[in-house]
């Protein structure tokens, strides 16, 4: 009864509206741990744009990413599918053919769409998701190693295409899906000038956290803030904000030492798994409301296509969250070796295999690294710095997660296996895409 009334207070809103069908927004940034915004308990004020868009909005405090990395992590976002299953395990490594996404099924029903995306990994000749966007826009004006690479897309130029865009393409009645990706704070972290914090003081970070690398992270957060503020006023300015459905979320969060562990990428715990979600309804229905359960980043697709009264894909695995029929489950997610591998030889596929396998539970984490046959546990509510291992597997309640957590190991290395068979891997790395990717850090 809650998901009718939802959708009657939606159609309520649309009345009047030569649009009967909201916008869909994705707004992605890379990198960006959710403890470090304001909305999420952050003492500084690192991101008042995002926080005012969660007053508006769904804020939900648990969300967790299947894999910390880009490419697998938007492909899940984007198909509702795990890395295992979508095919990008890695970046440098592109979607399946025959996987359906997102921009696709919306394509389908009438929608504009169109993608801007800042990352290197994240170009459509590698990654496979320009699939469904009738335009996808790659931004790379950010230098590197002495000026001489770019394989980042900055900020401003990102808004500057994305309002281009709308400026040509907003006022036709047709309904638009628009996905902007954020590539700032990924490292090396940059100091802002405009955007200046005092020397980190807070103990809000587990032991070995290097203090030194969290003030130009947050600088950085601060900055893409301020960019995602002007895209939501000229939305505003535009008559595009009211009826648009905005979502905002982020691919993975970010190591600063914890566990003797920089960046992302390798580990489990949730400095790299717990990213941000919110949702911000047409008409901010639900505002201000804010959902304990555990949820992933497969749950955004369904969800995005449940206000656009559009009916899953089936391949989706995840849900929508607005759904009364929502259940709360075990959250599994995977590491793999590395990001892309400098040799790419006719078995590289066999390669990219899974290094870390984990199980979330609303009391617990159970962590297995393949490399050393451990297992790590970890009780979250009473230790969300993932400190103190309690793993034996003599617990009642551990040993269940185990014979889980080995279930799904099974399954995925056998989807794998299956995978490699079935299959295509279409994407084709040159020269250039290893120089970018290898300056980015996602060169083995």
């Amino acid at each position: 009864m809650n998901k009718l009334i939802c959708i009657l207070l939606l159609m309520c809103s649309f009345s009047g509206h030569s649009q009967t069908r909201p916008n869909l927004i994705l707004i992605s940034v890379d990198t960006l741990r959710a403890d470090h915004l304001g909305c999420y308990g952050y003492y500084r004020n690192t991101s008042p744009n995002i926080d005012a868009l969660a007053n508006e909005g769904i804020l939900f405090k648990n969300c967790l990413t299947e894999s910390p990395l880009t490419v697998p992590a938007m492909a899940t976002m984007m198909t509702s599918l795990p890395a295992y299953k979508h095919g990008a395990k890695r970046n440098g490594l592109s979607i399946y053919e025959g996987i359906n996404t997102l921009a696709e099924q919306i394509q389908t029903h009438g929608y504009r769409t169109a993608a801007f995306i800042s990352n290197w990994p994240l170009k459509d000749r590698l990654s496979g998701l320009g699939r469904g966007f009738d335009h996808y826009g790659e931004i790379f004006s950010k230098k590197r190693w002495l000026g001489i690479i770019n394989p980042e897309g900055e900020a401003p130029d990102i808004n500057m295409a994305v309002i281009d865009w709308l400026n040509n393409h907003s006022d036709d009645g047709r309904p638009f899906f628009l996905w902007i990706h954020y590539t700032e704070p990924h490292a090396p972290y940059i100091n802002h000038k405009e955007f200046p914090f005092p020397p980190f003081l807070s103990e809000k970070h587990g032991l070995h956290a290097k203090k030194k690398l969290i003030d130009p992270y947050d600088s950085e957060i601060a900055f893409t803030d301020h960019h995602i503020g002007r895209i939501l006023n000229h939305l505003k300015k535009n008559e595009l904000y009211k009826n648009s459905a905005i979502f905002f979320a982020a691919d993975h969060g970010e190591s600063f030492g914890e566990h003797h562990y920089f960046q992302h990428g390798r580990r489990l715990y949730h400095s790299c798994l717990h990213v941000p979600l919110i949702i911000r309804l047409p008409g901010a229905h639900r505002a201000g409301t804010k959902i304990d359960t555990l949820n992933s980043l497969a749950d955004i697709a369904p969800t995005l296509l449940g206000i656009a009264q559009i009916s899953k894909g089936e391949w989706m695995e995840g849900q929508d969250l607005l759904s009364d029929t929502y259940q709360e489950q075990f959250l599994f997610s995977e590491a793999y070796k590395g990001a892309a591998l400098l040799k790419r030889g006719q078995h590289f596929k066999r390669k990219v295999q899974p290094i870390r396998f984990s199980i979330t539970t609303p009391q617990y984490k159970l962590i297995y690294n393949l490399s050393d046959n451990n297992f790590e546990a970890f009780q979250l509510p009473l230790d969300p710095f993932e400190q103190r291992n309690i793993f034996t597997s003599n617990q009642p309640d551990l040993r269940h997660l185990r014979l889980q957590l080995i279930d799904h190991i099974r399954d995925v290395n056998l989807y794998i296996k299956l995978g490699e068979k079935k299959y295509k891997q279409p994407a084709k790395m040159t020269q250039d895409d290893l120089d970018k990717l290898k300056s980015l850090g996602y060169i083995d």
